[in-house]
């Protein structure tokens, strides 16, 4: 589903041992029984027995071992479904979708390449996967070939099915010396970079490898299997580019194929001394790209705990085979500790910079302008965790952050709404797609790393912010689950996104029993900007007791800014939206408490259930020890039964990442909460709260 590390280690592997997970960790598989089969029994009952395994089946171990990252590899399914036909993906989808009984829940893997546990495998659940539907098959465009003319196939049409990999894909099509927009690793899975987005060597003149999807075979959650392309259930294969699982299981992608023009490139590794005229290639690179498509890369700091320092690689390619371009030209002032750019192939460059999974990954990501300023800032954040690494053992913990071109002409090669990742309103300045990756190899360490990349990331983000550079997307193929990235597909995107959902899913299927992966959003944010409201009553709060006062002189409503706030400590305006919308109120302060787990991954706290009685809700929230924030929340809840998003910022470097409050129960809410807040921080949190529209 993902890039795999191998190409971010690339040159710089060639530098250092790689680290590997200890075989006591690696193996350490919970004993799970296998007596709990609700979810599975169905299955059997409907006559795919004959292609569900157990724990004790070898077929069982074999899809388990075959996940990329080890932190997947310990979740332990109750069975595991691996169908070989669309009518046996859809008898299984109408199955679980009609079995009852609690506990229990569903997955879908496609290459497996997804490196944190949810994303394609479940605990105490079922798991379907379609690793066996792995062929490839190409035709060329004819005078015959119908769906090339509806679909402006270039030079033919590869047919692929879902659990394939992207090195298959590509031996398959250099047969007939042609290529298609995919991975850039070969053991990277088809289903998952493509329902994700996708990001190719062929992206500068061909936008995301979505975009090369002309049409998609999808298993509904009726179990219908049915096409979607330009001329049928077109809603549905717009919202395919890029809206991952939630709509269906692709059963068979069908892409756009035309000649290759030969390839040229590979990686070149240098010391770390050479950053600074890495940097320049790379910033010089993305600003070019418009007038040189054909040319990719990426850049990668690689650190391997005690050793001395970090090293860099460039993986390149020239698509047009070109080894001679002026992208690239900078390199021959540089001094290279290793370089493999040759004339090579699509296939044989994707396998060169592979490399085997078997330890446990952490990913995070961003996206920001092209400027060598935010480079610098995020180099800063680097060196800090390297020196904070250096007294590890040896190779414990690899430490990588990888820099890839976003230019505007990634969202302007395909037409406006093509897809559903928002490029074509969000990347309005060339700009950087950003990764921050650990590879290690014991759960105590994906732990710690966790925590660390969490606040480098948020670090990086609020600088970002609060210099103007920041670019709203977020990749979904690298993104932590504590992130959000169909929300940065913006507020449009979204909505349409629930309203394909809703037409082809009405019982939600995908979103309530694939409980893996990204969900859709269950709110829209309304844009407060420009909305004109009454003047309301100014709402303070008394330093002493932390007791509302409503003064009798309401004061005009400030212009709701964007983070960092900047209001008085002692202050809370309230702004009632108008009549006409379910929305009832908005509310903006800002409060001083101290902060605790800076370093912690900040995820998304659940209220699980609404509260309708006033006083109960009053004296629930009163029963924290923060009354300011209760009050808050108070305002906020008393006055609709809608979910809440609170906004938090900091005032120092490590801000805190945004925050989504959805219907649920207000202990926990508070319990969560107060994970923010400790005597052991001092700090300021900005917070701006939106009561949005329950739909």
């Amino acid at each position: 589903m993902l890039p795999t590390i191998s190409w971010m280690l690339a040159g710089a592997a060639l530098l250092t041992e790689p680290i590997s997970a200890t075989p006591a960790d690696s193996l350490a598989l919970r004993n799970y029984p296998t007596t709990n089969t609700t979810a599975c029994s169905p299955l059997v009952d409907a006559g795919l027995g004959s292609i569900l395994f157990y724990p004790s089946d070898a077929q069982y171990n074999e899809s388990i071992s075959s996940y990329y990252s080890v932190s997947v590899q310990v979740v332990r399914p109750t069975c595991i479904l691996r169908p070989q036909t669309p009518e046996e993906v859809a008898l299984a989808v109408t199955t679980l979708g009609q079995a009852g009984g609690a506990g229990w829940a569903v997955a879908v893997r496609g290459g497996g390449h997804a490196v944190f546990p949810g994303a394609a495998n479940v605990e105490q659940g079922v798991v379907i996967d379609l690793s066996v539907m792995n062929a490839t098959s190409f035709e060329a465009c004819t005078s015959a070939c119908e769906i090339c003319k509806d679909a402006d196939a270039d030079g033919g049409i590869t047919s692929v099915g879902a659990g394939a990999k992207w090195g298959a894909v590509y031996d398959e099509v250099e047969k007939y010396g042609m290529t298609v927009a995919g991975g850039r690793d070969s053991d990277v899975g088809v289903s998952g970079l493509l329902l994700g987005g996708g990001f190719s060597f062929h992206s500068g003149r061909r936008g995301l490898a979505c975009d090369g999807v002309i049409n998609y075979q999808v298993v509904l959650a009726s179990g219908e299997i049915v096409e979607a392309n330009r001329e049928h259930n077109t809603d549905l294969f717009k919202a395919l580019k890029g809206g991952s699982n939630n709509l269906g299981i692709v059963t068979r992608f069908d892409l756009n194929t035309w000649p290759s023009r030969g390839f040229f490139g590979g990686t070149t590794a240098f010391d770390y001394s050479q950053k600074d005229a890495l940097v320049n290639l790379v910033v010089r690179a993305i600003d070019i790209n418009d007038a040189n498509p054909d040319d990719a890369l990426f850049v990668t700091f690689v650190y391997t705990s005690g050793t001395p320092s970090p090293n860099l690689a460039l993986t390149s390619m020239s698509v047009d085979g070109n080894g001679n371009s002026t992208t690239f030209a900078p390199l021959g002032n540089m001094t290279a500790l290793v370089n493999t750019r040759a004339p090579t192939s699509m296939s044989n460059l994707t396998r060169s910079i592979q490399s085997p999974g078997a330890l446990r990954s952490i990913w995070y990501t961003l996206s920001f302008h092209n400027t060598h300023d935010m480079i610098q800032h995020a180099t800063t954040v680097y060196d800090t965790i390297v020196a904070e690494l250096a007294d590890q053992a040896p190779g414990a913990i690899n430490v990588i952050f990888v820099y890839q071109p976003l230019p505007t002409q990634f969202a302007t090669r395909v037409p406006p709404g093509t897809n559903v990742l928002g490029l074509d309103t969000s990347l309005t300045q060339n700009s950087i797609l950003f990764q921050l990756q650990a590879l290690v190899g014991t759960a105590e360490d994906e732990s710690r790393m966790d925590a660390r990349l969490a606040e480098a990331t948020a670090e990086i983000e609020a600088y970002a912010k609060a210099t103007g550079q920041d670019t709203p997307f977020r990749y979904l193929n690298y993104a932590n689950p504590s992130q959000d990235p169909i929300g940065s597909y913006g507020a449009e995107n979204v909505a349409f996104l629930r309203e394909v959902s809703a037409k082809y899913d009405p019982e939600g299927f995908f979103q309530k029993k694939v409980t893996g992966g990204f969900k859709l959003p269950k709110y829209v944010v309304l844009p407060l900007e420009g909305r004109q409201t009454p003047p309301p009553p100014q709402i303070i709060i008394s330093r002493a007791k932390h007791q509302p006062i409503h003064t009798n002189s309401p004061t005009p409503p400030p212009t709701i800014p964007k983070p960092p706030f900047h209001f008085p400590n002692t202050t809370i305006q309230e702004y009632p939206l108008s009549h006409h919308t379910r929305l009832t109120s908005v509310v903006v302060f800002n409060i001083s408490h101290r902060l605790q787990h800076l370093s912690s991954p900040l995820t998304s706290a659940l209220v699980s259930e609404r509260i309708s009685d006033k006083a109960k809700q009053t004296s629930t929230l009163s029963k924290t020890e923060r009354p300011a924030l209760s009050l808050c929340l108070c305002l906020a809840l008393l006055r609709s039964s809608f979910s809440v998003s609170f906004s938090f910022s900091s005032s120092s470097s490590s801000s805190i990442p945004f925050l989504a409050f959805e219907p649920a129960s207000l202990r926990r809410t508070h319990r969560s909460l107060s994970r923010l807040l400790s005597p052991s921080v001092s700090d300021t949190i900005y917070c701006r709260v939106l009561l949005l529209r329950d739909e």
